[in-house]
């Protein structure tokens, strides 16, 4: 997220900033997100878990914390959103819980990025409903290319057995970045491998008719993007053909 914002609000989308970009299982808006968090059994029991740490931190911060915050109501936190509302949001200057995250998401930030970006994201992840993962940026900006599976939780695209994990996300991003000359294959031989035993996963494209079509297994999405009929969207799953 905070790349993202980054990116979207540099005056030259980012250009000056990275050459490209890749960004997994973002939380585009926070106040969703945040929400999403008390409504699901597996968002609240990462919540407690965030909680306690955060309180953790405030404790070992108490004295210094203490002119600054009502600690009182930070320790009886027990949301997120309470606990950004009473601690996050006045230690940075914002006016409450809602005003940070209106700001601080990325998702009104991903139509000014100037560089090829790749957006990696799970509809089933727990800090994001899925009406608010975005789609007209991707739609208005070409240097925006998604990769939208059913399932992976939040940065959780693995494969494989617990003692031969494999992880298709980081592969898919370092391939990415490959592809635009962002890593020196040269330079990491073990990466040639790396990308060659990532799972090939069934997209859907859109083509520059802007018709939908559910697309076969390609060997990279650089390989569909090279494509002459390929605009620079990529898309998962197969439901994008209806236009849904």
């Amino acid at each position: 997220n905070v790349l993202l914002k980054l990116l979207g609000e540099d005056p030259l989308g980012g250009s000056g900033l990275v050459d490209v970009a890749a960004a997994i299982s973002v939380p585009y808006d926070l106040a969703a997100g945040s929400r999403l968090l008390e409504q699901s059994r597996m968002g609240r029991f990462y919540a407690a878990h965030f909680l306690r740490s955060l309180h953790s931190k405030v404790r070992s911060k108490e004295k210094m914390l203490e002119p600054l915050l009502e600690l009182e109501a930070v320790f009886s936190a027990r949301t997120i959103w309470e606990f950004d509302d009473r601690a996050t949001a006045p230690l940075n200057g914002f006016e409450d819980a809602a005003h940070y995250y209106r700001v601080c998401s990325s998702s009104g930030f991903l139509e000014a990025i100037r560089i090829p970006t790749l957006l990696l994201h799970a509809e089933d992840d727990p800090f994001l409903p899925t009406d608010s993962i975005p789609i007209q940026p991707l739609l208005e900006n070409p240097q925006l290319s998604m990769v939208r599976h059913r399932r992976g939780g939040h940065v959780g695209f693995l494969e494989g057995t617990p003692w031969a994990p494999r992880f298709w996300g980081e592969q898919e991003a370092a391939r990415f970045l490959a592809d635009h000359g962002a890593v020196d294959r040269v330079n990491y031989p073990g990466l040639e491998q790396s990308l060659g035993n990532a799972r090939k996963l069934p997209i859907v494209v859109r083509l520059v008719s802007n018709t939908w079509v559910s697309g076969p297994t390609v060997p990279s999405l650089a390989s569909a993007r090279n494509s002459a009929r390929v605009a620079l969207r990529i898309w998962s799953p197969a439901r994008y053909h209806t236009g849904a």
